[in-house]
């Protein structure tokens, strides 16, 4: 199964290639290593990027989502 928008954060992170592509867009850059990213590895991509926190606007976040879903990372 490929890594999409619904895969768990802790998956995404854990795979270089995707986390490429999410730091490709999230102005807020993820860090695998961040202690304060722990409580948001078990949240889907796409509810992370409802938070207004992240500072990504929705037309880059469905950019984000259909590059990785096109990348077909496993």
């Amino acid at each position: 199964m490929s890594l999409t928008k619904n895969t768990k954060l802790k998956e995404l992170v854990n795979n270089p290639e995707a986390l490429a592509i999410i730091n490709k867009y999230m102005p807020n850059k993820l860090d695998p290593d961040d202690p304060r990213l722990k409580p948001a590895l078990g949240m889907s991509l796409k509810v992370i990027c409802g938070f207004p926190q992240t500072g990504i606007k929705k037309e880059d976040a469905e950019k984000m989502f259909e590059e990785l879903e096109d990348a077909d990372l496993d």
